[in-house]
């Protein structure tokens, strides 16, 4: 039976090992992201690997319909952090990372360019020993919406940054 571990192997006489380590949802880090500068302690709460999907090219023939791969694009990620009181401050490399992208502070509202605020990522999937075992390059990172959560007197939560980055592109290495 496919999926069933006997002796240490699968029902079939060369199936797979019940010993092979999965994947788990929480063993990643992201080596590099954005524009947030690398020398400040940066807790993930949540995160997701790159997502991609094809527009369909629909073609219509007498009674039936077939369709064809299209444009393709990459869906944007969202990321959860903790806001963690530390210098420097992560909430404000985040808020400075949206300054690049428009000055908001200066009254001027054109936006940059994006060799000014567009940056590479890359999220590393690691197994129990800390080795990497899956790198998610995304190019062109730019955090498109960012929601600093809100405030209550009567909680005692901690607080978290949630932004949604757009990319161009992801690249498995």
């Amino acid at each position: 039976m496919p999926g069933f571990n006997i002796c240490g192997t699968g029902a079939l006489p060369n199936g797979p090992s019940n010993t092979n380590e999965t994947r788990r949802k929480h063993r990643w880090y992201y080596q590099t992201l954005g524009d947030l500068q690398p020398n400040f302690l940066l807790v993930l709460k949540e995160a997701a690997r790159p997502q991609f999907t094809f527009d369909e090219a629909v073609m219509e023939h007498n009674q039936e319909t077939v369709y064809f791969a299209g444009k393709q694009k990459w869906a944007e990620t969202k990321l959860m952090w903790y806001d963690v009181e530390q210098d420097p401050d992560c909430s404000k490399n985040v808020w400075d990372w949206l300054n690049k992208i428009v000055e908001i502070t200066g009254g001027q509202l054109p936006v940059e360019t994006p060799d000014q605020y567009k940056k590479d990522g890359e999220l590393v999937m690691i197994d129990g020993k800390g080795s990497p075992t899956e790198t998610w390059k995304m190019c062109g990172c730019w955090p498109k919406d960012i929601n600093w959560q809100t405030l209550d007197y009567g909680s005692s939560e901690i607080i978290q940054i949630e932004v949604s980055m757009r990319y161009d592109r992801a690249q498995r290495k």
